[in-house]
């Protein structure tokens, strides 16, 4: 009984551990846009056939779906050790559910840095990093710490349920994903119409 429900919990703080790994590498990969647009290669592409929003659209998908591959197999990883090295049944839909409920957070990130590189490049990274480290932050350390509530607020893991050992709320999920996709087009919008910044 003990460890039917210290199992799920202890892995609900791997997948949020994982999670953060992963926002990591949604703002080093779209990095990539602002290295090809200062070193001058972006000139050189968009002399050819590709467009702008072709170019930034690459860019975006490869990283989403990287970030999204990336969740699943952290969750299909959890429930098959678990399921070899205890006796403790995981199913892997599940946990795969539970890693996906991440993805909004995923996108957050990417959208913040998509909609910082269309308005003000030079600052895309900086502003997304210390938001990352923020949520890191309080991700590891912010629970034996005693912050106000509206501190831990800021952080929008705040808002994704530990999934499996809770029920994952759609709802917070569904508004992130929206907020997250007004900031991708009017990213792509702004980016559209700025000059090349080298």
């Amino acid at each position: 009984g003990g460890d039917g429900e210290l199992i799920p919990a202890f892995l609900s703080a791997m997948l949020m551990i994982t999670s953060v790994l992963v926002f990591a590498y949604v703002i080093h990969a779209l990095g990539r846009l602002r290295t090809e647009e200062s070193n001058g290669y972006l000139e050189i592409l968009l002399s050819t056939q590709l467009s702008r929003g072709a170019w930034l659209a690459r860019h975006g998908v490869v990283v989403a779906l990287g970030g999204m591959v990336m969740l699943v197999l952290s969750g299909t990883i959890l429930a098959i050790s678990v399921n070899i090295a205890t006796d403790t049944t995981a199913d892997v839909a599940e946990y795969i559910y539970a890693a996906l409920s991440y993805f909004p957070v995923v996108l957050l990130f990417g959208s913040l840095y998509v909609l910082l590189f269309g308005v003000v490049p030079r600052i895309a990274g900086l502003v997304t990093w210390l938001l990352f480290g923020f949520v890191a932050f309080m991700s590891w350390l912010g629970p034996m710490l005693q912050f106000d509530d509206w501190v831990y607020d800021l952080s929008p893991l705040e808002y994704v349920n530990a999934a499996p050992a809770e029920d994952i709320d759609v709802q917070p999920l569904a508004i992130m994903t929206g907020f997250a996709l007004v900031l991708i087009a009017t990213g792509v919008v702004a980016w559209r119409v700025r000059d090349i910044d080298q």
